[in-house]
């Protein structure tokens, strides 16, 4: 059976491990958040760390790490990756001289994304996006099926509609089909959410 590690999630959170982790996070830090909610079950953003304006909180692909510096209820692990090099360390120094251009970073090429027609629900999935706003990340979770709009989402991201893959999807793999991986599969969604995850 295929297990990954990225969406093993602690029987009790470590609130204090993640809150030292989160005042140590800088924005454009990569990182690796692991989420668990009914609707999606476990899933893992690997994406770049960035300070909202908007909400004054760091996110991942959008989705909220912390609430005033304390870790989101929905995190259960927090890992940062820093790029120590000289190469990096110049290119941020060109992103801050830049103040008011646009930082998005390009998008990937598209790759094979015929694995989209193929999806199931209860798959274990792994699938590299880009958003305008976010730039390029990774969601791996488990596939859950949406009757409303006929779509396959990993963690609150569209994969595709009707079979057909989703604007923002470049990369998907289906690493495990549903039945042959532990990870728990949450339920068919059959309304829209009533409250926020």
């Amino acid at each position: 059976m295929t297990e990954l590690i990225e969406l093993t999630v602690p029987r009790k959170r470590n609130v204090k491990d993640l809150t030292v982790t989160i005042a140590a996070l800088e924005s454009g830090d990569q990182v690796s958040a692991t989420f668990f909610t009914e609707r999606f079950g476990a899933f893992n953003l690997d994406g770049e760390a960035r300070l909202s304006p908007a909400i004054g909180t760091f996110t991942v692909a959008g989705r909220a790490i912390e609430q005033s510096l304390k870790p989101d209820k929905s995190l259960q692990t927090l890992l940062i990756v820093r790029h120590s090099s000289v190469g990096d360390e110049e290119q941020r120094e060109g992103e801050e001289s830049r103040e008011g251009e646009n930082e998005d970073e390009p998008a990937l090429q598209i790759g094979d994304l015929g694995a989209v027609a193929e999806l199931g629900h209860g798959d274990l999935v792994r699938a590299t996006l880009h958003d305008p706003a976010y730039g390029n990340f990774t969601v791996t979770g488990v596939a859950v099926f949406s009757r409303v709009g006929t779509m396959y989402l990993v963690g609150e991201w569209i994969l595709g509609i009707n079979q057909s893959p989703a604007p923002r999807l470049r990369q998907i793999e289906i690493v495990s089909p549903a039945g042959s991986h532990p990870h728990p599969v949450p339920a068919t969604i059959t309304t829209l959410a009533d409250e926020a995850e």
